[in-house]
Formats: structure tokens, C-alpha cells, sequence
């Protein structure tokens, strides 16, 4: 996986593939002149070009590349896909399939969601999403669902989004930070078929203006997506 860097008139071909790891991306942005917080350098900061045409699994690195990934997300990507086994690749290629990895980060957070699921015990106690019955929120008037359990976001359908939620220390019920994965103080999760704008992986919350809890009964997930189709369909016969 090899691509040249450039500044100051000077380039240099990396790999970043190398079993030497990021170490040796670091020598070369030396010799470039760039010697100032190395982890934080993006791709359009040394004008980064791919000079290999990858095949297979591995073309989805330069594919989900972009002038703001820095080289440090790049090249732990391309040790998550070389080194994790089969199921990950699976795993992933699903997610491709479903145009879930739009980004190098998303090839990063799939290897943290697969061992979180596959490596930890609470794995085997993950809900599958399409079997329970949730409670209808709206998330700042946005609809959505809430359960209190932990669910396996690999068998979430394509376009639904999954936020799990955390509560304070004093454990008082209410929700006070969303983010992709909740390892402290977890509460629940919320599903979206609409994506929510989070800030460096989380967002914290104010419950009673964030979050109003609907008095209709519980919904299942097929249910509440047939319904949001419905909705969406009737609003664009409306508008035409």
C-alpha cells in the first residue's frame, strides 16, 4: 500500500502497509521537514498520492482516502484489513456491499465494533434488533426508537442508524451522552433512519430538551421504518 508525500520540494514513497508500522511514516515525514505532531497530518497536508492500484479488499483504502483523513487513520486501516482474519473481511465487505464504508474512520470503528462484539463476553448477550419492541422517542423532532438493551448492530437493516446512550455517575435514568459505542455507564440504545451529527465520535445530551419519550405504545422495527416510509411518501405526493 504504497503512496508518495511531498513538501517543501522534497518527497518521499511510504508504505503503509509496512510491519514497521506508523514508526516509519514518521521517519520519512522527518525527512520532509515535518516533524510537528505527526499523528495529526492529513492527506492534503503532503499532497498524499497512491502510486499502486490496489486490488481485491484492499482498494477500499485509497477508495475511502480523502484529502482530510490523516495518514495515521490510513494506515491503521490497512493493518485492520490485512491482519484481522475472515470474518472481518466478511464483515466488512458487507458493509461495503451496503455503502456503509464511505471513509477510512468506518474501516477503523468496524474493527473496534467487531472485537467489542466477538471478544467480549456481553457479545452473546446482544439483542437482535428486529425482535424487540421499543419505545418512540423523538430525538430534537427527529422520530426514533429507544430500547434499554444492547443490540447487534451487524443485523440493523441498510440506513438505520444505532446510537448508544450513557447516563451519569449518579445513575439517575436520564441520558446524558450518545455516541457510536458506549463502554461506561451504558443506558440503551436509539435507532434512526436519519443519521445524527456527532462531534469527535459523541454527543452529550440534555434529556429534557433533546429528548421527548412519546406515549404510544411499543413499535417494532419493521413497523416503525414501514411507517417512516409511509410518512416520507405521503409529504412528496403533498409537495409535488
Amino acid at each position: 500500500m504504497k503512496a508518495e508525500i511531498s513538501n517543501l520540494g522534497k518527497k518521499e514513497i511510504i508504505d503503509f502497509a509496512t510491519d514497521k508500522g506508523y514508526i516509519s511514516i514518521i521517519y520519512s515525514l522527518e525527512k520532509i521537514g515535518i516533524t510537528k505532531h505527526p499523528f495529526d497530518i492529513e492527506a492534503n497536508e503532503v499532497d498524499l498520492k497512491f502510486i499502486e492500484k490496489e486490488k481485491g479488499i484492499l482498494k477500499i483504502i485509497p477508495e475511502t482516502t480523502n484529502y482530510k483523513s490523516s495518514l495515521y487513520h490510513i494506515c491503521l486501516a490497512t493493518h485492520y484489513v490485512l491482519k484481522n482474519g475472515e470474518d472481518f473481511i466478511n464483515a466488512l465487505q458487507t458493509q461495503i456491499n451496503e455503502g456503509k464504508i464511505k471513509d477510512v474512520r468506518d474501516i477503523i470503528e468496524l474493527n473496534w465494533n467487531y472485537k467489542d462484539r466477538y471478544s467480549s463476553p456481553t457479545h452473546f448477550f446482544l439483542a437482535r434488533p428486529g425482535r424487540l419492541m421499543y419505545e418512540q422517542i423523538k430525538f430534537n423532532g427527529q422520530s426514533a426508537l429507544f430500547t434499554n438493551q444492547r443490540i447487534d448492530k451487524y443485523l440493523l437493516p441498510k440506513n438505520v442508524y444505532a446510537y448508544e446512550t450513557m447516563h451519569d455517575d449518579e445513575f439517575d435514568g436520564e441520558i446524558t451522552c450518545i455516541a457510536k459505542n458506549i463502554h461506561v455507564n451504558f443506558l440503551g440504545t436509539i435507532l434512526t433512519d436519519k443519521p445524527i451529527e456527532l462531534e469527535n465520535g459523541f454527543r452529550f445530551i440534555d434529556e429534557d430538551k433533546d429528548i421527548e419519550f412519546l406515549p404510544e405504545q411499543g413499535i417494532k422495527l419493521k413497523d416503525f421504518l414501514d411507517y417512516q416510509r409511509k410518512n416520507k411518501k405521503q409529504k412528496t405526493e403533498i409537495y409535488k
